[in-house]
């Protein structure tokens, strides 16, 4: 007898959510059932439509839960704090549905939102449903990937990790994200404010330590512009001499007074032998490159797509990238 395939909403069709509902396309065990998303000229079409699939697909985009069928779990993509998300995902969560969603907080929301957290946690195992925050950073490259190196360690001392991306081959709002094309003053004025950087890099640092069995005592973070000086462009930006190419984040966790981890990012546009590494020191100390580094707009979506069987077979609750270490590989549709 074939094996009913596995139901899923999706909520949030930017550029994320798109690429999310065309590699789920790939897969036959995974059916789409509904969408939502709250932009106007995406409400009332069909998905397909708006995610650039080569047939339509009957599902049209609503603008809210009311009216959608039953589904095995919602894969979430719309924005990365959890004062933004929180409230939909209870949402979710009360209407027993599990969710993988790419908010970057949910990948160690007991950073930001530890009340929120427990909240959360405690519906999902009251409903009997799963809640993780995934993705390819934080989710994998900083974080879960170092956890996993650490296997053949018999003891680690430190853990130091670096993600340099050259985000003028990246989507605009990421570039934008990153302050490209802003005066220092202006960036400075913004990145006080929160408004500019990554989100996620504290919560790499909290997920690995975790996996490690640190418990840090501190987790700072610092953030600053990366300056252009000479005049250069992308396809999206103009930047004169002088104004912001993007920034550079780093993230340190302290362990009895020591500084046991460090993560630095740094996005910016033609940034230079783009890399993501691992530095393990401890006993072997040894360090892992990837020349190139992994492309998040690429690989965002498979995470997501390929730890969903090791989700929906894992224990009800608030999970993390640690509780679903591997994926159950499905083969995508054959070429």
């Amino acid at each position: 007898m074939t094996e009913r395939p596995t139901t899923y909403i999706q909520c949030g069709l930017g550029p994320t959510g798109c690429g999310i509902v065309r590699a789920a396309a790939e897969r036959p065990w995974l059916r789409l059932v509904g969408a939502i998303d709250i932009a106007p000229d995406k409400v009332g079409r069909d998905v397909a439509d708006v995610a650039g699939l080569a047939q339509l697909t009957g599902v049209l985009v609503r603008d809210s839960l009311r009216d959608l069928p039953p589904a095995d779990l919602v894969l979430h993509s719309t924005a990365s704090h959890l004062r933004q998300v929180g409230p939909l995902l209870r949402q979710f969560v009360e209407r027993g549905l599990s969710c993988l969603s790419t908010a970057e907080e949910l990948t160690w929301p007991w950073l930001s939102s530890p009340d929120l957290a427990e909240e959360l946690d405690a519906l999902a195992r009251q409903r009997g449903v799963r809640l993780l925050g995934a993705g390819i950073n934080p989710g994998f490259v900083l974080d879960l990937l170092p956890m996993l190196l650490t296997v053949p360690c018999r003891e680690v001392a430190a853990v130091r990790a670096r993600r340099i991306v050259d985000t003028a081959r990246r989507r605009p709002q990421l570039q934008a994200r990153t302050g490209i094309g802003l005066t220092e003053r202006e960036y400075r004025l913004r990145a006080a404010k929160g408004a500019i950087g990554h989100v996620g890099l504290r919560e790499s640092v909290a997920l690995l330590a975790s996996g490690l069995g640190w418990s840090p005592e501190a987790v700072t973070e610092t953030i600053e512009p990366v300056i252009a000086d000479e005049p250069t462009e992308t396809h999206h930006f103009m930047v004169r001499r002088g104004q912001v190419l993007g920034s550079r984040q780093v993230a340190e966790g302290t362990v009895g007074g020591t500084e046991r981890i460090r993560l630095e990012l740094a996005l910016y546009a033609h940034a230079p032998d783009a890399h993501d590494e691992v530095q393990l020191v401890g006993s072997p100390s040894f360090t892992v490159r990837i020349d190139g580094g992994i492309p998040g707009d690429e690989a965002t979506p498979a995470v997501v797509i390929n730890v969903i069987p090791s989700l929906l077979a894992a224990p009800p609750g608030l999970l993390t990238a640690k509780d679903i270490v591997v994926p159950r590989w499905q083969a995508p549709h054959p070429s």
